[in-house]
């Protein structure tokens, strides 16, 4: 990962009042499906899980308001159940995204969420609509798990949020999966769970899986 945390000071540098301002004109965007360039840098924002202990094993009303769910609105759109366990998908509400994002949640009997994952498609990720889709995964690498686990994950979140990382003569072998040059799955033992990254297929279309198990 020392390639991954060299611009980490960089990253942390930067104004929070500056940081803020340009992600909530992208998260905005997003929310209302606006596609288009939007005529600003957007500055990687670095923060943590709101919550020590992360969202998995807490209640629906735990995970609505964290801000990965609030920040873009993620809404239920369909819902399973097997052998005592809801699997539930949410979207975001912006329509020209909400078939770029699934968000899929598995609760346990009990109504604790035992897994939480993300799938994005390949051509969201590589498009002209990037920016969006680093920020996206890198909120929800960084909001699901505890503070301690987001830590530990940080260097790979700071390059998923600063494009120039792609430069890099050699990425780290997280970052590689996740800009597709790489069919390896990311596998890493949490202190609360585990986390997990792989190219997958939704349907027939390539896409990117990142999951959180309890």
């Amino acid at each position: 990962m020392r390639g991954s945390s060299d611009n980490r000071p960089k990253i942390l540098e930067q104004s929070r009042a500056k940081r803020t301002l340009m992600l909530a004109v992208v998260r905005i965007a997003f929310a209302l499906g606006l596609v288009f360039c939007v005529d600003v840098v957007a500055v990687p924002d670095i923060s943590f899980a709101d919550a020590d202990s992360g969202l998995l094993g807490t209640t629906w009303t735990t995970v609505q308001k964290n801000d990965f769910f609030v920040f873009f609105h993620l809404a239920e759109v369909a819902r399973r159940s097997d052998q005592g366990y809801a699997d539930v998908d949410y979207r975001p509400a912006g329509e020209d995204f909400r078939g770029l994002v699934r968000v899929e949640a598995t609760w346990a009997s009990n109504g604790t969420l035992e897994a939480l994952t993300l799938v994005i498609l390949r051509n969201f990720i590589d498009g002209s609509s990037s920016t969006f889709a680093r920020d996206i995964v890198k909120s929800f690498i960084l909001d699901v798990p505890s503070k301690a686990d987001a830590q530990g994950l940080s260097a790979l979140a700071g390059d998923i949020a600063d494009g120039n990382a792609a430069s890099r003569v050699s990425p780290s072998p997280d970052y590689a999966v996740f800009l597709g040059q790489s069919s390896n799955t990311v596998i890493r033992v949490l202190g609360i769970g585990k986390f997990q990254m792989r190219p997958v297929q939704e349907g027939t279309v390539p896409a990117l899986q990142l999951t959180f198990t309890h």
